[in-house]
């Protein structure tokens, strides 16, 4: 099979004595086929057990014609060629048992195109947790796990973790066993960095939490913290380094306690007069991290305070600094741990022009201690997103239409994508997409822009989409409107970076709650030529837009 598609010569028949993919396909490298596509790996194993050859198999001519024949089981036939349609590869019925799959004219490039859009999601909806392949437009499986109420993967994306109101489940997607830890009362979980620990937040009593936390090797417990007045925007209340040798845990809004996790012994803490929030971020060399936010009195102008602490020294903060508009703060930190974005703001605008409050938006460099207010536009702050590899990022803000603007580590504007009616932000993993949508109270109209090339290149909309993300290769996404948020009409759909529909899930008979890509590695890819070619006439128009911004921000029209 895995030259016919990417020699489109030579012929073969399946062994029904086979008892895995690697005998059925004895000449190809099983990664290179599918290891972007499980679900296709999986049924063809599955099926060849049954696949029957013909009678008399004669051997296979070096100089056979690209239009190739397969001998298969006829009741084999229809799960084959939903299976291969899918793939996109047009099949014919035969006489008897046979099967012709037509190859001519395909491009090897196609066929791994599509072979790289067979990545799975899972939904989670009022049935249970749902494992299907995009391209499918219904649930055709019972759901994995019913009653489930929460789920993850490992960042490797080979486990599947999910609860219920009292079992803990690890799924391996690989060879399929199952492992169960029983936690009665669970009301919300979280896998560690490094996938070495579960967190679990049950209720002891009226007043108190507890956080078990659960050491994934061995499904043992390893310790178990009690928590007075627990809120939900304090979860997770256990954060880990990105290495796991190290955990922070908020003490009675006054300390940020460290603890090793091997002894699981406190080895420091920072003190604090009031602690609201706080962070923890690594960089690549090692050095971790603690910013801590405090929100002050309302009367002493919504003024609030972060410090930045590193763990080696917890006696004093490296950094600490005063900001303003700071009813509610938080951190964002770049992936490599060197610099945060700080969002305060208020939950009432002074000046009466925004229902939303006033906001602000701070950039902190842990390395050069450069501290400094990001330029916005007039209004609120809508959303801010890193690039990848923390070189810059994406701040949208501004009454509608908002300016949708590209900064870099110095927070110098070096890119306006325009003012569009957009208050959501997705850069995507392989850095090269950036998704730019108006979702909630908008419109639900999505522009995907080419960052390298500063090019758009595909438009699309989600009317009253809610969520968007992603999938890991990233050359596509969904929306999804999902529950409780809006509790009609719940469906997610997948969108293609040029904005093409691939698939639409209507979930108007059920709740949907969430949906999650599967995680997995994949490499970079540009815009098809096609699609580039569509967008060349604008190029010109989009370059000349960094130099608007610049002279919009001399006008003050930035602040």
């Amino acid at each position: 099979w895995g030259q016919c598609i990417f020699k489109k010569r030579t012929c073969f028949e399946m062994n029904p004595e086979s008892k895995n993919i690697s005998d059925v396909l004895p000449s190809l490298s099983v990664e290179t086929l599918f290891n972007q596509s499980p679900q296709f790996y999986e049924m063809i194993n599955g099926m060849a057990k049954t696949i029957v050859p013909p009678p008399d198999t004669e051997e296979v001519k070096k100089d056979t014609p690209s239009e190739e024949t397969l001998k298969i089981d006829q009741e084999e036939t229809a799960k084959l060629k939903n299976l291969l349609g899918m793939l996109g590869i047009s099949i014919d019925s035969g006489q008897g048992n046979e099967l012709t799959l037509s190859l001519q004219g395909m491009k090897d490039e196609a066929i791994v195109e599509r072979l790289s859009e067979a990545i799975y999601l899972l939904a989670r909806t009022k049935e249970g947790l749902f494992y299907e392949s995009f391209r499918s437009s219904t649930f055709t499986e019972e759901p994995l796990l019913k009653g489930c109420a929460a789920f993850t993967f490992t960042s490797d994306g080979t486990t599947l973790l999910g609860i219920t109101s009292d079992v803990y489940y690890e799924v391996n997607l690989e060879n399929r066993s199952i492992r169960e830890f029983k936690l009665e009362g669970i009301l919300a979980f979280l896998v560690s960095p490094k996938g070495n620990f579960v967190q679990f937040l049950t209720k002891a009593d009226k007043d108190t939490h507890l956080i078990t936390i659960l050491r994934r090797s061995d499904l043992q417990t390893v310790k178990v913290f009690e928590m007075k007045k627990f809120r939900k925007d304090l979860w997770p209340a256990i954060k880990f380094a990105p290495d796991d040798r190290l955990c922070f845990k908020a003490a009675a809004q006054k300390e940020v306690e460290v603890i090793e996790t091997v002894s699981w012994q406190k080895i420091g803490g920072a003190l604090f007069e009031i602690l609201d929030v706080f962070t923890v971020a690594s960089t690549p060399a090692g050095t971790t991290y603690i910013a801590c936010g405090e929100v002050q009195n309302i009367n002493r102008k919504n003024r609030g305070r972060v410090s930045f602490f590193r763990v080696e020294d917890l006696t004093m903060p490296f950094f600490s600094s005063e900001i303003d508009k700071a009813h509610e703060i938080n951190f964002f930190w770049s992936p490599d741990g060197q610099c945060c974005l700080i969002w305060s703001q208020t939950l009432h605008d002074e000046t009466g022009k925004s229902y939303y409050g006033e906001h602000c938006v701070h950039f902190f460099n842990a390395e050069t201690k450069f501290f400094a207010k990001v330029p916005k536009f007039n209004g609120p702050i809508h959303d801010v997103c890193w690039n990848p590899d923390s070189q810059n990022f994406i701040m949208i803000s501004g009454f509608m239409p908002a300016g949708c603007v590209l900064f870099d580590r110095d927070i110098n504007p070096i890119f306006e994508f325009g003012k569009h009616y957009v208050n959501t932000v997705r850069w995507s993993p392989m850095r090269r997409f950036v998704l730019l949508g108006g979702f909630g109270n908008l419109s639900g109209n999505i522009q995907v822009w080419d960052v390298i090339t500063r090019t758009k290149v595909g438009e699309c909309r989600a009317l009253s989409a809610i969520k968007c993300e992603w999938a890991p290769d990233g050359r596509k996404f969904y929306t999804a409107i999902v529950n409780p948020r809006l509790r009609v009409d719940n469906n997610y759909r997948i969108f293609k970076y040029d904005g093409e529909q691939l698939n639409y899930m209507d979930l108007k008979h059920t709740e949907l709650y969430e949906v999650v890509w599967r995680p997995g590695k994949f490499e970079d890819r540009p815009p098809s030529p096609r699609k580039v070619s569509e967008t060349t006439e604008k190029q010109e128009e989009v370059k000349a837009k960094p130099k608007r911004m610049l002279n919009l921000r001399e006008t003050g029209k930035i602040l």
